[in-house]
């Protein structure tokens, strides 16, 4: 409406055509009218772009545009490419038989693409390219937008646990890869077909969804993230519950518990698995630190009989670990938009903490990781990255590494 105003304001001003004093003052008038609303747009522009940094619904920033426009398609997207580096000796002193090392990853090219229909119908998606030749649609669902404190979600949807399976763009996170225990305890990138609602209210936000269960033919020693069934043709039969509640009421504060009770499907026994998880983000002047516990069951004993797994080799009865971590941006106090963040990270996580009867633990399984890093952002949707991995396990088998990533989102 603003452009055709100005519009209509042209046309009368160049047609225009009298003479004289009157008509010098009528076109100074019209021209500062002009003026004014060309500054109005410009300041409308701006509102919008300040306005991105904004997330909503659990969402990064690119992935939460198109909630923020009036109608129509929003197009955003996010990538990282990695170079990976383990060390050859071992934690016990002797040689890695590891395979290919080094290596480097153009592991991720993101494009995020939404529709908003109207106030009420959005659709989302995210199309996922990683190691530069495998597609995914990692979400891709219909939301129904109620009011604040209640709305429905219906589709490919990512489960609300921890930190990284919904917020995962290589900027919101410190490490050049995701931590070990949000992979093999909750299966980031983890989506599965489902329906919920979420909403917030009072300072808090929730999200309570339905969805298929894990595919526990593919639960391993090592944890559950292959069993995944990605939304791809899902067996049906076997279905769980996630849900989510934070408390953001506080600015730069997000603490809150997460929860997923259901069955996995896949072999000849029903198997039960839950996992249940604490998570804290805290920012102040400059300091950024995060905390997460995990704590997952599985009901075993019968599916390591339906896939012949014995001796260390069972899918663990319980799964736990826990992580800490801590930044500063050391350029806090400087005036400029530049971050650098010097940060460490303890890491400590079991996927066998416990073994089903008959079966042993694989001490290997019980692993810390400690990582020291440091991050530079010369604006806040690009990241260079540089960590050192310190890797420990029971077995002392453990190896350390040296990564390098760059990250970016829009």
């Amino acid at each position: 409406m603003k452009l055709l105003k100005i519009l209509a304001l042209v046309v009368a001003t160049s047609a225009y055509a009298q003479s004289g004093d009157e008509a010098i003052k009528e076109l100074n008038r019209k021209i500062n009218i002009l003026a004014d609303e060309i500054e109005a747009l410009k300041t409308n522009q701006t509102q919008i772009t300040d306005n991105e940094a904004l997330t909503v619904y659990g969402l990064g920033r690119s992935g939460s545009k198109v909630y923020k426009i009036d109608k129509g398609v929003s197009i955003g997207g996010y990538g990282e490419v990695i170079y990976k580096n383990k060390r050859s000796e071992l934690q016990n002193g002797q040689k890695s038989s590891g395979g290919t090392n080094p290596v480097s990853d153009a592991l991720r090219n993101v494009i995020y693409v939404g529709y908003k229909f109207n106030q009420n119908w959005v659709f989302n998606s995210e199309i996922e390219i990683e190691h530069a030749d495998e597609v995914f649609a990692e979400f891709a669902y219909l939301d129904y937008l109620h009011s604040d404190a209640l709305n429905a979600r219906f589709g490919l949807i990512l489960a609300p646990m921890g930190f990284i399976n919904e917020l995962h763009e290589a900027t919101t996170f410190l490490s050049v890869n995701r931590p070990d225990i949000e992979s093999k305890i909750i299966p980031s990138t983890w989506r599965e077909n489902g329906l919920g609602i979420f909403g917030s209210k009072a300072g808090f936000e929730y999200r309570l969804y339905l969805m298929n269960g894990l595919n526990a033919a593919s639960f391993t020693s090592d944890g559950v993230r292959g069993g995944r069934k990605k939304g791809t043709t899902a067996e049906s039969g076997d279905l769980a519950w996630t849900g989510r509640l934070d408390y953001v009421g506080m600015s730069n504060l997000l603490v809150g518990v997460s929860a997923y009770v259901g069955s996995a499907s896949g072999t000849a026994s029903k198997v039960d698995h839950n996992i249940y998880d604490f998570h804290l983000d805290y920012k102040i002047k400059g300091i950024q630190t995060r905390f997460l516990y995990v704590h997952s069951t599985v009901d075993a004993e019968k599916l390591n009989q339906d896939l012949g797994l014995t001796g260390s080799n069972g899918v663990g009865e319980e799964l736990t670990g826990w992580y800490w971590e801590v930044g500063y941006n050391v350029l806090h106090n400087f005036n400029t938009n530049n971050k650098l963040i010097p940060f460490a990270r303890y890491e400590t996580y079991d996927t066998q903490a416990e073994a089903s009867t008959g079966l042993t633990r694989d001490a290997s399984k019980e692993r810390e990781n400690i990582t020291l890093g440091l991050v530079y952002q010369p604006i806040e949707r690009i990241s260079f990255k540089f960590d050192y991995i310190i890797g420990k396990n029971e077995a002392e088998t453990g190896t350390d590494s040296w990564n390098l990533g760059m990250g970016w989102n829009f």
